[in-house]
């Protein structure tokens, strides 16, 4: 009887150890994809060019990926999205981020992201700023490296 009880002991602590391992696998890809917004949040702070944050950025990008913008067509490759970016950001100058905490979800390889985000613009050649607030949804897929990488992006414009 003993014998049996020590068994079940050491299965149970077995069961209970690889459990831990994977909440704290799931809380580190959480961290991670939450830290893709702190970098973003970070570079314009430091007052990186918005040419250099774009590029940054689409490195968070997987190599084909789709970005859904309010009010226009699918855009599909890092290629045209980067044009797409440059375009939109061709007059304007990011003066400031802040991503509220987004709510993750993982599944296997793949995730979803929500955030909401307030980015103070200007104009180039004028002194007043704007503030602008999207709610964003990104759908990540893990890479073989162990990296998150943006697969679809969207977002819609929540006011000006």
């Amino acid at each position: 009887m003993g014998y049996n009880r020590i068994l079940v002991l050491m299965l149970t602590c077995t069961l209970l150890a690889c459990n831990q391992v994977s909440e704290n696998k799931i809380k580190s890809d959480e961290a991670m994809i939450a830290d893709q917004m702190d970098t973003i949040e970070e570079l314009v702070s430091a007052g990186v060019s918005t040419d250099s944050i774009l590029t940054q950025y689409l490195e968070l990008f997987i190599d084909d990926p789709v970005l859904i913008p309010p009010g226009r067509s699918v855009i599909q490759g890092r290629d045209s999205a980067l044009g797409f970016y440059k375009n939109a950001f061709s007059n304007i100058e990011i003066l400031d981020v802040v991503y509220e905490e987004p709510v993750i979800l993982i599944d296997g390889d793949m995730a979803a992201r929500r955030f909401t985000g307030t980015t103070k613009i200007q104009i180039k050649g004028q002194v007043d700023t704007l503030l602008s607030t999207s709610r964003y949804v990104d759908v990540l897929q893990k890479q073989p490296d162990g990296k998150w990488r943006i697969a679809w992006h969207a977002w819609e414009q929540v006011d000006w």
